[in-house]
């Protein structure tokens, strides 16, 4: 049961990615391939919601697919450590 619901939200995942420009799926791959990498990078990295938010605007204004995904992993890692800090 656990598997065929695994199965159908990877499937639902490539569904969306094809939909992506063909840089923006190079740099979810790479990031899913580098996770442990960009994992490391983003922890500890001290920067405030509206440098995050100022990050992925410029990211997004340049197509630089690869810098909007490390920064939504730090922004996504920032929101956990917050929450578990409350």
């Amino acid at each position: 049961m656990m598997e065929n619901k695994r199965l159908e939200n990877l499937a639902e995942i490539e569904k969306v990615l094809k939909k992506l420009p063909q840089k923006a799926q190079m740099a979810i791959h790479w990031t899913i391939v580098h996770m442990e990498f960009v994992l490391k990078m983003c922890t500890d990295f001290d920067i405030t919601n509206e440098e995050i938010e100022s990050c992925k605007k410029y990211a997004i204004s340049r197509e630089d697919y690869l810098m909007l995904a490390i920064v939504s992993v730090a922004q996504m890692i920032k929101n956990s450590d917050e929450t578990l800090g409350q």
